[in-house]
């Protein structure tokens, strides 16, 4: 139960990040590329990388 927890914890925070982040790129950069994806995705691989 305890894992299930965390995984549905784990996968909302990381939902609303993405989410949250991806806008508030959007606004800076504008929408005609989608540099919100862009630094979601870079962002989510480093974090991959520095934590295996």
């Amino acid at each position: 139960m305890t894992t299930w927890f965390l995984l549905i914890f784990g996968g909302s925070l990381g939902t609303l990040f993405r989410y949250g982040l991806g806008g508030l790129v959007q606004q800076f950069f504008g929408t005609r590329f989608p540099f919100g994806t862009l630094v979601v995705n870079v962002a989510g691989c480093f974090l991959i990388g520095l934590f295996f």
